[in-house]
């Protein structure tokens, strides 16, 4: 005859049960520093962690159908970061200074990469919810993604082609000033000439009869 295993279902089930309590406490502690969230909370009756699941699956559902999804992303990935940076300036230490810095040189490598692979990217599915995942585990405190990408994919390539790079630009600042002088060399003949022209009308008026 064949029976059930009914026991190790029920402690099966005891057990996971308990490893959702568990994870249902340590995210109800996360979002407690939210103060947005406690005012929601308050305002409308209902626990701060169902509006939190809320607010996270209305972002899903931005993020997989694509509606909005490049708004939420670039919010993800810059605002917070950009306050952020903002809260490490006025700090005195130096070592969340330089880890924004990085995300920033990490953010603006992936951008450029974008927009130059954009006809690509845009035919991988759920796109904008990987490039949240991937912006989040960059400047999350706890995973530091950009550092990791700055140390062992940016420096290396920079640290290579830096002497190239510091001569382009100093070729490119130099045409930029010759350019700017000529600029204002035609803008100061223009100027003389519009002086010129005027004399030339006031006097000739003056010496009508």
């Amino acid at each position: 005859t064949f029976s059930f295993p009914s026991a190790s279902i029920t402690t099966t089930m005891s057990f996971d049960m308990k490893k959702l309590e568990e994870l249902k406490k340590e995210f109800e502690q996360r979002i407690e520093r939210y103060e947005f969230l406690n005012t929601l909370e308050k305002q409308t009756g209902a626990p701060k962690l169902y509006i939190a699941l809320g607010i996270v699956g209305f972002v899903l559902l931005f993020l997989l159908f694509g509606i909005g999804g490049a708004a939420v992303t670039s919010l993800i990935g810059f605002v917070y970061p950009c306050y952020a940076s903002f809260k490490a300036i006025k700090t005195s230490g130096k070592d969340d200074d330089e880890f924004w810095l990085t995300y920033w040189v990490v953010y603006a490598f992936f951008s450029v990469l974008e927009t130059v692979s954009d006809f690509l990217f845009k035919y991988i599915p759920f796109y904008f919810l990987f490039k949240v995942i991937f912006l989040v585990w960059c400047f999350l405190p706890q995973t530091r993604g950009a550092k990791w990408i700055f140390d062992y994919g940016i420096e290396p390539i920079l640290t290579k082609y830096e002497k190239h790079i510091d001569d382009a630009l100093s070729r490119g600042s130099a045409v930029a000033g010759e350019v700017g002088g000529d600029l204002s060399s035609v803008q100061d003949a223009a100027k003389r000439a519009a002086v010129a022209g005027a004399i030339h009308v006031a006097t000739s008026g003056d010496e009508r009869p």
